[in-house]
């Protein structure tokens, strides 16, 4: 499509939702003698700016972009917009970039193969229109407050009676040494300027700055860099290939990598073999759907990348797997919601170890749920991570931000509604494997390699909790199971 958009003299910009997805399209573009540039976050911001003037002024006729470039920026006369799935206000966002200067344009929904949400929407295409996404956000974000108190005390400084909620927080800024405390009123110290200096508005903490021949190249936020940086990964930058020699996260939460390059015609990429292991700090709401309890929760997520599996580029065939020398480790704070789903009553195959049978439908069940919440978020999916705990039962659904960004609080409120499209996606999908197929049950980002699942068993599940069974959260339920993402 976008080649013979260029033929025909039609300056495009094709949507992605990642920067993953966006890197890749410039290389299936560059494989069918389609010149574009790609622009994200994370790329120098003068290489951006290049990018921009010259898709303005028409030396390029294609950009592979993500959200950087849905609004506050002016490209000129854009004829044709293409995006992944997304929310519709977003999606009108992303086509109203299109036709400004008066002219005919185009705008095209691309629905990916081997995804639950596009296979939806393709047999729902009505549904699409009918569901404008609200705003999320998570105001109780830690790492975003604690920055601002630290503003807030340099712009002036705070009485103790100031910012009553955030006590805690303005005492453990003092216990670190950013804020002082005397006179009864809170001050930036130096250590606090040279903190907030580091800050910018794309992540509250947790940078990971990314160096090639000892220059800065690029950056990308923690906990994602773990996943997408670990020694061994391939890393796409701007059309160009690396493999990341180093990762290291200093004490101050702030990483750094190396890396070097790789050859033009280097036709593979890297995913991450991970696990991680959540806690419960507090609840903060109770809530739920049907009879099934759920809890929203500050949570304390610990994952680790064990090693990873190297995949071609385009068909996405596993070509090798290995083991980190070292596995990467990484702890943070977070928000999400917990439940427990009820065990599937079903007849096994006698050569079936029931266990499994448990363990794989109820990853089957975290992967429909956090696929389908891109009908919720407006394809926040990306946003949230998720960990059913082996043969529990217990499902954890996350925000994969540091401090939470609303994204599974939206969800949360939506669970009914989720529960329900949920078990659409499943029983609608024509496939007859028993694990299911990309088109309901695998995940890209399953850091398990979409190892075990269940189709059958997860259909019966969503049965039963549409039934109205009860379930509860307690911690015992999952506390020595293994959690598998």
């Amino acid at each position: 499509i976008v080649s013979k958009l260029v033929k025909y003299g039609y300056k495009t910009i094709v949507f992605s939702n990642s920067h993953v997805e966006a890197e890749v399209v410039k290389q299936v573009l560059d494989g069918r003698n389609v010149k574009s540039y790609v622009h994200r976050a994370g790329l120098p911001k003068n290489y951006r700016v290049k990018v921009e003037e010259d898709f303005r002024s028409g030396r390029i006729m294609v950009v592979s972009a993500t959200p950087t470039l849905e609004l506050g920026i002016d490209v000129g006369d854009v004829d044709c917009v293409i995006t992944s799935p997304i929310g519709l206000a977003r999606f009108m966002h992303r086509i109203g970039r299109a036709g400004r200067r008066g002219q005919e344009a185009i705008a095209i929904l691309m629905l990916r193969g081997g995804d639950p949400i596009s296979a939806y929407y393709k047999r729902n295409p009505e549904k699409y229109f009918t569901y404008l996404e609200p705003i999320y956000v998570e105001p109780r974000n830690l790492m975003v407050a604690r920055h601002q108190l630290i503003a807030a005390c340099m712009d002036k400084p705070l009485s103790s009676g100031e910012f009553e909620d955030w006590t805690d927080i303005l005492k453990s800024l003092v216990d670190e040494g950013v804020l002082s405390f005397r006179g009864k009123r809170y001050y930036a110290t130096q250590e606090g300027r040279r903190l907030l200096r580091r800050y910018n508005i794309r992540g509250a903490d947790g940078r990971v700055e990314i160096y090639f021949n000892g220059k800065l190249i690029g950056e990308r936020e923690l906990p994602i860099a773990l996943s997408e940086l670990f020694p061994g990964a391939v890393y796409l930058h701007a059309g160009l290939k690396f493999r990341s020699k180093s990762f290291r996260v200093d004490r101050g939460g702030y990483g750094y990598v190396e890396v070097e390059r790789l050859p033009d015609d280097f036709q593979y990429r890297t995913d991450a073999k991970r696990t991680a292991y959540p806690e419960i700090i507090e609840v903060v709401e109770r809530g739920g759907a049907y009879n099934i309890e759920a809890l929203y929760c500050r949570l304390r997520i610990k994952e680790i990348v064990e090693g990873y599996y190297l995949r071609d580029i385009f068909s996405g065939e596993i070509i090798g797997e290995n083991n980190l020398v070292e596995p990467l480790e990484y702890s943070y704070e977070t928000y999400g919601f917990v439940f427990k789903a009820p065990e599937p009553i079903i007849n096994l195959d006698s050569s079936k170890n029931y266990l499994d049978f448990l363990a794989g439908s109820f990853h089957a069940v975290e992967h429909v749920l956090i696929e389908s919440s891109d009908i919720f978020t407006g394809s926040g999916s990306g946003e949230i991570g998720g960990i059913s705990m082996g043969s529990s039962g217990v499902i954890f659904v996350y925000d994969g931000v540091l401090g939470g960004s609303g994204a599974s609080l939206l969800l949360f409120k939506n669970l009914a509604d989720a529960f329900y499209k949920s078990y659409e996606i499943l029983i609608s999908c024509d496939c007859n494997s028993v694990d299911g197929c990309p088109n309901c049950t695998y995940s890209y980002r399953c850091g398990n390699n979409n190892k075990p699942l269940d189709r059958v068993g997860a259909i019966e599940v969503f049965k039963i909790i549409l039934s109205g069974v009860e379930t509860r959260v307690y911690g015992e339920d999952y506390a020595a199971f293994k959690p598998i993402m």
